[in-house]
């Protein structure tokens, strides 16, 4: 009889045991080559790196895109970046604390084209901020277009809920739902209307998808089943 209670002891403590000596989860953020000319530096004055396939991004690296030409941003919990032609991001660290996994992204002065498909990893959470000219605007589990030049920042809203996708502006906070765009202009307007088919042939012509992401998978309930044990 005590052997079957250590055999019972042993397959219960398994999994906590298992469960403590897990590695922690990876914090690394990949580059991939999709056309044309990506580059990468680590530092502004660093030597340049043509991108042909994959790489890990170090923290505060720089990552450009030619004419014609559009990279990929993979992050730990599955959320992608996409540059457009002619774009140019600084990545800041991806960090962990808890359910909540954050970072950030900066976009020079000399502007560019995004899009961002930033989700959730199950029971977490995952918190972005972009950097623009004009604002910050800070991402949580959604889909959508940013874009920064001469013109302004502009947003377009692909699958957007309340609080998903908001602009902070010289003190106020800006809101912006599926199906809207938001404008802000070099003077600091910022106007809110209904996505046009000409914003999005806009963003389209930079190599950015702006067809509406795929419903996310919902996650299969996991089931446990103990062997019975006689005592």
């Amino acid at each position: 009889m005590r052997y079957r209670i250590a055999i019972l002891f042993v397959m219960l403590a398994t999994p906590a045991l298992a469960k403590s000596h897990r590695p922690p989860p990876p914090v690394d953020v990949a580059l991939h080559w999709q056309s044309g000319t990506v580059l990468y530096q680590t530092t502004p004055t660093a030597r340049l790196e043509h991108i042909t396939g994959s790489r890990v991004v170090s923290h505060d690296s720089l990552v450009s895109t030619g004419p014609s030409s559009t990279g990929l941003l993979v992050y730990p919990e599955k959320s992608h970046v996409v540059l457009g032609q002619n774009t140019t991001v600084q990545v800041g660290a991806f960090t962990r604390k808890g359910q909540l996994a954050s970072t950030w992204i900066r976009i020079p002065p000399t502007g560019g084209a995004v899009r961002f498909d930033v989700r959730h990893e199950e029971n977490g959470e995952s918190n972005f901020t972009f950097a623009t000219s004009m604002a910050e605007v800070t991402v949580r589990g959604t889909s959508a277009l940013l874009s920064d030049g001469i013109s302004g920042v502009t947003i377009a809203c692909l699958v957007c809920q309340a609080g998903d996708v908001v602009a902070h502006l010289r003190g106020r906070d800006y809101a912006v739902l599926s199906g809207e765009t938001m404008r802000i202009t070099p003077a600091g307007r910022v106007t809110i209307d209904k996505t046009s088919d000409e914003i999005l042939e806009t963003f389209a012509d930079t190599g950015l998808s702006t067809a509406l992401p795929p419903p996310e998978p919902k996650p299969t309930p996991r089931r446990f089943h103990f062997p019975k044990i006689r005592l």
